[in-house]
């Protein structure tokens, strides 16, 4: 009854650690996305700064203008120590290319707090995800030691009962045997006494 239940409450513990593992294993594929993401951004806003620090250098550049979504045209970039600066909601207000590059520059601060509080989260979701996995394997391993046992019971118990058996059958053998002797030796005193009237 005791290893019934032990098998009942470790498989549901297995079960358990089973569906811990893929909510962690879940977690974590969504904050390396994330993560993936803030590095992108990361990235982007450090080209625009290197872009931002570059444009001030001449009054004008060359460029190739977009056309629509396949069409390119040359075209050339005025004014370029003044930058228009999104600050949300489609809001913009213009700044010098040093100002802009002082705002992208905060920005990418912002980025890397959020990819240091995501690699941490990363780690921590990385490290349950092997404590669940190792759990169940321990409790699978437990249930498999505590089920070998009991399937070799059976022979063993037999062996004890048939061994049993022998020596029950052994004694009584031993015993008739024992019996036979005895009234052997009885009728062997019968016979060398006689009838009484031989006495006389």
């Amino acid at each position: 009854l005791m290893s019934r239940s032990f098998e009942k409450d470790g498989g549901a513990k297995a079960n358990d650690y089973l569906e811990a593992q893929k909510h962690y294993y879940k977690q974590l594929n969504d904050n390396k996305e994330e993560l993936r993401r803030f590095q992108q951004s990361k990235n982007e806003h450090q080209e625009a700064i290197n872009l931002l620090q570059s444009l001030p250098v001449k009054t004008r550049h060359d460029i190739m203008v977009p056309f629509g979504e396949l069409a390119f045209m040359p075209g050339e970039l005025v004014h370029t120590n003044e930058v228009l600066v999104l600050l949300g909601d489609n809001y913009f207000v213009e700044r010098s290319a040093h100002q802009a590059t002082e705002i992208v520059e905060r920005r990418v601060h912002v980025i890397d707090d959020m990819i240091d509080k995501t690699e941490k989260v990363v780690k921590d979701l990385a490290m349950r995800c092997d404590l669940s996995a190792q759990a169940r394997e321990a409790v699978l391993n437990t249930l498999t030691a505590q089920s070998a046992p009991k399937d070799s019971a059976p022979a063993g118990g037999e062996n004890v009962r048939s061994q049993a058996r022998g020596a029950k059958a052994k004694a009584a053998t031993s015993e008739t045997a024992k019996q036979d002797d005895n009234q052997s030796e009885s009728e062997d005193d019968e016979e060398g006494k006689g009838p009484e009237y031989w006495r006389d």
